[in-house]
């Protein structure tokens, strides 16, 4: 009886330990397989006279004229892939740093350098199963309860936010229209996280100042920041997931934008983060819009209302208190 005894505490301790130590976590917000790219566009390209300071993959066909891509980018990123076409590569006067260059049909480079890499033709990525994946996040987050405020007033658009994890907003794209908005302001709290959902087809970024106020009350211009660590736009994430169009010019934008539906005009302005999107393409006699590489930074685990980690059992667990209770059984049929 004593064996039984002994066997049975150390089988309710195990489930108990198992099921309280933390296991593996999933973040509410995740770009996935399209983190590792500053723009990820699933159709064609086309750019001049400006630069990708991260990777570029784009499904469709790519034309560039005097355009850099991956220079911010470092040499431990050489062995990679850093400019992907899965159609057509046609670039002119421009350099690839970190990395090669691939596409998956004909590639005409004309007075294109690479540092670190070379072309080597041929596509690697999956890109249909890149956009499904993108748009059914976009889906899955649009879906989220808003948590947070937004209010417009005398062409200032104020969100606020006090979660001190996720802060969820919901606005449309009259809100950001820039005949009756000329400034953004977010306020949420530092090292918080936004999510932006935008309703409706058509949405413009234009001629529209980006501001921060950070968590000591300081009011921060992060639509003219150079250079700087990302702490207040790596955490910020646009998702236009309605957008059959969208129009970026003189604006610097301070976060990520996803938009896999939205074919996109990007010229005279830039984004400090990461640009997933239908197709893209500048204007003619306009300088291209500038992708810098501030990747979104996923999200910390958050899988309920209350922010606390639901464990779950491992297949290890599982499988050792099945071998606990053998063991258990197999004693008292002994006896």
């Amino acid at each position: 009886m004593r064996i039984q005894y002994k066997h049975t505490i150390l089988i309710g301790a195990f489930i108990f330990i198992s099921f309280f130590v933390p296991q593996s976590q999933a973040y509410i917000l995740d770009l996935k397989d399209a983190s590792p790219y500053n723009a990820l566009i699933f159709g064609d390209m086309e750019a001049s006279r400006s630069d990708t300071e991260g990777r570029l993959a784009v499904g469709g066909n790519i034309t560039l004229d005097n355009y850099a891509v991956g220079l911010k980018l470092d040499s431990a990123n050489n062995p990679y892939d850093t400019l992907i076409a899965g159609g057509e590569l046609n670039f002119i006067d421009g350099h690839v740093y970190n990395g090669d260059a691939r596409s998956g049909l004909s590639a005409n480079l004309t007075r294109v350098g690479f540092t670190g890499g070379e072309y080597i033709s041929g596509n690697t990525l999956d890109f249909a199963t890149l956009e499904q994946q993108a748009k059914n996040n976009s889906a899955t987050w649009s879906n989220l309860t808003s948590n947070a405020s937004a209010s417009l007033s005398n062409g200032q658009l104020y969100l606020y936010g006090d979660s001190a994890t996720l802060n969820i907003f919901s606005i449309s794209a009259t809100d950001l229209d820039p005949l009756f908005t000329n400034e953004f302001i977010l306020e949420i709290p530092d090292n918080s996280w936004a999510l932006i959902n935008v309703a409706g087809a058509d949405i413009s970024l234009s001629n529209l100042g980006f501001y921060r106020i950070t968590s000591n009350g300081n009011t921060q211009n992060t639509g003219d920041l150079f250079d700087h660590d990302g702490s207040l736009t790596q955490t910020v994430l646009f998702n236009l997931f309605e957008a059959e169009t969208l129009k970026v010019n003189n604006v610097g934008v301070a976060g990520s934008i996803l938009a896999p539906f939205a074919t996109t005009t990007f010229y005279d302005a830039h984004i400090d983060g990461q640009l997933i999107a239908s197709s893209l393409k500048g204007k003619a006699g306009e300088t291209s819009g500038q992708l810098n590489n501030y990747p979104f930074i996923p999200d910390t685990p958050l899988p309920s209302a209350t922010n606390q980690t639901i464990p779950t059992p491992s297949l290890f667990m599982l499988l050792s208190v099945a071998g606990l209770l053998f063991l258990r059984f197999k004693i008292i049929a002994q006896k």
